[in-house]
């Protein structure tokens, strides 16, 4: 929302606010992250009527929001038997395929609430009461970018969890699975397939969101290292920070007294296509005089990081190098698809404003489906006294160009015109010129005054028409 001031003063009504230290959304989400009060056995005080796990589970590797000084939330995935998951790419879990010995899936999605993180276990007795839903949103399908299954309100849905840990108590712990029942209604769950499915807990006090955390299971099969054998083999294997699908080509350059060059094409290791790995093989070469190079043709919109899995080779922006390989070697190159950062320009300008006034103007620039972040939140201000502003911000657009953003602004002055900016800006992969320009145009109320030379001038038409009209008269 924008304000255009004109030398007064506006009285803001605030209508069902959240308590004042509570932060709308999480700006600055926490990854990798260890949870400041964690239960897994044992009662707490307030007590916690539900364990996230047996005795002897961590609070670890969370992804969590804690802006607020009086909630935190967490999200993580995690293996039932085989213990955590460090995430990668922020918030991204990377769980094994298949069924578990009850036909479920091998991982479960934990959920953390802590209403009183802030205050060790002296939580106001008041506080829970202020959360009125806590949604979590289900995936039920591996549909990379895709949300499909039911959003649950853990507080007003009957029978889901019992109600009775929202009337007491402090923490808010549970571990669930896709495979349970009524987790996704009419819907089969396929433990072997490949693919990345979302969830989201989001926390809101009447109808004002309080807190909200992202989490993605990204299931597939793990790379493999190389038989070694007679000869050197060089595998590589992909992902995109957004969980893009996209098929790449990658290439192997090697030097061997002559230059030999092999390429094939390469789809992220979380599809379901068939070469999610591609391993290069170099034959006829002396032993320890190899020097070979892995990486891709450059992706559009993207900046290819190098990750040599193996260790025995350097990497930079140019892609993973082995030098002086044996026979018998075997290495895995990991190539990460970072989004480049694109600008989204809101250009602001006046027109018609006197010399000797000033006008000032709030502008609201929200960004809504970006990676990593959801949802961001701009505010600038511009004055009209420099005739035209331009204000930048940068965000990383999904793949599926679902990322868009708005600008908001409210004219409270009855002289000024506001124009442009009205539609959404719809923000793309490698795009350079997304934005817009808003134009206020002022326009003065009132009597039109004249200068000194300009009452001259009406003085003398007017002793003019007076002397025509007498001489008509006699």
């Amino acid at each position: 929302m924008a304000r255009i001031t004109r030398f007064m003063a506006l009285a803001v009504l605030a209508i069902a606010v959240a308590p004042s230290s509570w932060a709308q959304s999480c700006t600055s989400p926490l990854y990798n992250y260890t949870i400041d009060t964690f239960n897994s056995s044992t009662v707490d005080n307030p007590p916690v009527d539900i364990a996230i796990g047996g005795s002897g589970v961590l609070g670890t590797n969370f992804t969590a929001c804690e802006e607020s000084a009086e909630i935190q939330l967490g999200l993580r995935i995690n293996q039932r038997a085989d213990g955590y998951i460090v995430p990668v790419n922020d918030n991204q879990y990377v769980v094994p395929t298949g069924a578990a010995g009850d036909g479920n899936l091998k991982w479960n999605i934990d959920v953390h609430v802590d209403m009183g993180y802030d205050y060790g276990t002296a939580a106001d007795p008041d506080q829970l009461s202020h959360l009125t839903s806590l949604v979590l949103q289900y995936d039920c399908e591996p549909a990379v970018g895709v949300v499909s299954g039911p959003a649950f309100d853990l507080i007003n849905i009957a029978g889901f969890f019992p109600s009775t840990i929202f009337d007491v108590s402090r923490l808010i712990q549970v571990s669930d699975n896709l495979g349970f029942p009524a987790r996704c209604p009419g819907m089969e769950i396929d433990p072997d397939a490949n693919g990345s499915y979302e969830f989201s807990l989001t926390a809101y006090y009447n109808d004002v969101e309080v807190g909200h955390v992202e989490a993605v299971a990204v299931a597939g099969e793990p790379p493999t290292i190389p038989t070694p054998g007679d000869n050197a083999a060089f595998a590589v294997v992909k992902t995109f920070e957004d969980l893009n699908t996209q098929e790449v080509e990658v290439e192997l350059n090697c030097f061997t007294g002559l230059p030999l060059t092999q390429s094939q094409d390469l789809s992220p290791w979380y599809t379901n296509e068939v070469n999610t790995q591609v391993t290069f093989i170099v034959t006829d070469f002396d032993d320890g005089e190899l020097d070979c190079t892995l990486s891709e043709t450059p992706v559009p919109g993207y900046t290819a990081e190098y990750v040599d899995l193996t260790g025995t080779g350097s990497v930079d922006e140019d892609g993973c190098h082995y030098e002086d390989a044996l026979i018998g070697n075997a290495t895995i190159c990991s190539i990460i698809n970072r989004v480049d950062p694109v600008p989204v320009t809101v250009v602001k300008e006046w027109i018609g404003v006197n010399s000797d006034e000033e006008f000032t103007s709030e502008i609201d620039l929200a960004c809504f489906n970006t990676v990593g972040d959801g949802e961001t939140e701009w505010e600038f201000h511009s004055s009209s006294d420099n005739g035209t502003d331009t204000f930048t911000v940068y965000v990383q657009p999904s793949y599926d160009g679902s990322t868009y953003c708005t600008v908001d602004e409210h004219n409270y002055d009855s002289g000024v015109e506001v124009a442009g900016c009205e539609d959404d800006i719809s923000v793309d992969i490698g795009q350079t010129d997304a934005g817009c320009t808003i134009t206020n145009t002022v326009f003065y109320e009132g009597i039109p005054t004249l200068t000194h030379y300009g009452l001259a001038l009406l003085a003398l038409l007017m002793v003019g028409l007076g002397f025509v009209g007498f001489r008509r008269l006699v």
